[in-house]
Parts: C-alpha cells; sequence; structure tokens
C-alpha cells in the first residue's frame, strides 16, 4: 500500500472501542494517509464520530447477518479493520459467525489486506474454550484465505481490557473496596489496540505487518492489590483489595468468564502473553494511571 490519499479503508464496527481509537489515531498522527469508510449497525451509534469528524464517510445499517449489508461498507476499500462483534443481549454464540461473514465479504468486495481484532484466549484454548471459540476461526478463517487467496493479514491479539475494570468503580466509591481475584495481568487500555492497528493500516510496507499475530498488552503486569493501590491515589482514599475466591467466581460470573478468570488466578504472571508489541511498533503504551485520568477517575 502507498501513501496516497486516495486509499480507502473500512473500519467495522467503527462504535466498537478499538474502531474508535483507529480513527482517532489516523486522524490524529496520520492525516490524509487513507479515506476512511466507517461503518456502524445504527445511525445514532455513528453520531459521536460523525460530529468529531465530519469528513468520515459513513455507511450505517450494516448487520452481519445479514451479509448483503455488509458490501457496501467495504466497497472501495483496499484494506479493513474487523473488529469482533459482541452484544451481550445477543449472547457470544455467534460470534464468530458473524466475524467470518466480515471476512468473507470483504475479500469478496476486494479488499486485499484485514487487520483483526481477536484476542489472546486463542492460545489457552484448553484454558478458555468458551470464550477462545469466539476468535479461532476467524483466525483459521484469515489464514486459510492468505494461502488461498494471496490477501494479507494481520491478528492483533488483545485481552483483560482496563475498561472492564470500571464495572468496579461505583462500588469502590461507595465501599473503598475493590472485590476482585487475586490475579497478575497485563491489563490492556483499548486505546493501544487502535493504535497498533493504525500502524498496521497506513504502514507503506504492508509485508512488514503480513502474517503477524500481535500480542496487544499494557505496559506492566499489575496485581489485583496494585490495581486497588491506582484507585487509592486516583481517589485519594484509602482503596481495600478483598480477594474474591474461586469458588465465588464460579457462582458470581458467567460460565466463559468464570472458566478464562480461573485460568487467570491458576496461571499467575503467566496467564496471558506480555510483549513489547505496542511500545515497539507506536512508541507509546497506555499506562493504567493513563487510563484512570483519562476516564474522569482522578
Amino acid at each position: 500500500m502507498n501513501d496516497s490519499s486516495n486509499q480507502q479503508v473500512t473500519i467495522i464496527t467503527a462504535s466498537s472501542n478499538s474502531g474508535f481509537y483507529c480513527i482517532e489515531e489516523m486522524y490524529n498522527k496520520f492525516p490524509n494517509k487513507l479515506r476512511i469508510k466507517a461503518a456502524f449497525r445504527s445511525l445514532e451509534k455513528s453520531k459521536i464520530l460523525v460530529e468529531k469528524y465530519p469528513n468520515l464517510d459513513i455507511v450505517t445499517g450494516i448487520d452481519a447477518y445479514k451479509t448483503e449489508t455488509l458490501t457496501e461498507a467495504f466497497r472501495g476499500s483496499q484494506s479493513a479493520l474487523i473488529v469482533t462483534p459482541h452484544d451481550y443481549s445477543r449472547g457470544m454464540n455467534d460470534d464468530a459467525f458473524l466475524t467470518m461473514n466480515m471476512i468473507n465479504a470483504a475479500v469478496d468486495c476486494g479488499v486485499k489486506y484485514i487487520v483483526l481484532v481477536a484476542s489472546f484466549t486463542t492460545l489457552y484454548m484448553d484454558k478458555a474454550p468458551l470464550i477462545g471459540s469466539r476468535f479461532k476461526p476467524s483466525e483459521e478463517l484469515l489464514e486459510k484465505l492468505g494461502h488461498d487467496t494471496g490477501i494479507k493479514w494481520t491478528v492483533l491479539r488483545g485481552g483483560a481490557f482496563m475498561e472492564n475494570l470500571l464495572h468496579n468503580v461505583p462500588k469502590i466509591k461507595s465501599d473503598l473496596i475493590f472485590s476482585y481475584p487475586k490475579l497478575e495481568l497485563p491489563f490492556v487500555y483499548t486505546k493501544d489496540i487502535g493504535r497498533v492497528a493504525a500502524v498496521c493500516l497506513t504502514s507503506s510496507n504492508i509485508d512488514l505487518h503480513d502474517r503477524k499475530y500481535y500480542s496487544i498488552n499494557g505496559p506492566q503486569i499489575l496485581s489485583s492489590q496494585e490495581i486497588a493501590d491506582h484507585f487509592s491515589k486516583a481517589l485519594g482514599k484509602n482503596v481495600k483489595f478483598k480477594e474474591l475466591p474461586k469458588d465465588m467466581i464460579k457462582n458470581l460470573m458467567p460460565k466463559p468468564v468464570s472458566e478464562l478468570f480461573e485460568h487467570f488466578v491458576d496461571a499467575g504472571r503467566e496467564a496471558a502473553p506480555f510483549t513489547d508489541d505496542v511500545s515497539r511498533l507506536t512508541r507509546e503504551n497506555g499506562t493504567f494511571e493513563q487510563f484512570l485520568k483519562d476516564h474522569s477517575i482522578y
């Protein structure tokens, strides 16, 4: 891919955290490098980005169950960022199917390079098969298409998102207790997924990223106690860490999540990949402190 602004990239879905941050990164750091086509399920979901970036090419009404709606999203694009979908109201059983529909539609429309947002859980299919199965078939499809058609691809394996810790904030503020399993993970700011995606998509030499699996993780492994300490600093009050025992993990969490957290607890610091991929590719890596500031916890 060259530097011409005639090149077009599809971001689907643009309302996802990864899609949003990828668009933000391309506008802020790679202006005029690519024309961006942002795909949304609804007009309502597009409004925040349209207001911020009025020259976006917007496509709404996409539905990965209805492959005919995907054609307009990918038409004219040479590259695409495809984010594995998830809708809590729908559940996760169809996530791989929907992702593969988007990949196939992209290839059918002539897209030559795909960046897929997947998960490190594909590395632990024996420990977390339910969540890993959301992503493994899509990775395998890309590998096959790369072999059969020559399409180029990159997979970004994130997980253990800092954003998921925000669910604990109301209780932390009211009780000054961080109740969580005892674990150690390189929690990642989803902004870093967008940053890496933008670097890959705007590269003048896609071959550097072709058939690469990048681990998207934070700059340090954080223990549950250290997370509590960060909340203490952010709130200016002493937040105590209270361990959530393994038997309660099963009772309080859906099975896909509980089996993953059991792996986290059992594997300790080896529970997830910890690499320098993000800082090497972007020269940045979001810290938990910066994440809390960005989300007005300080």
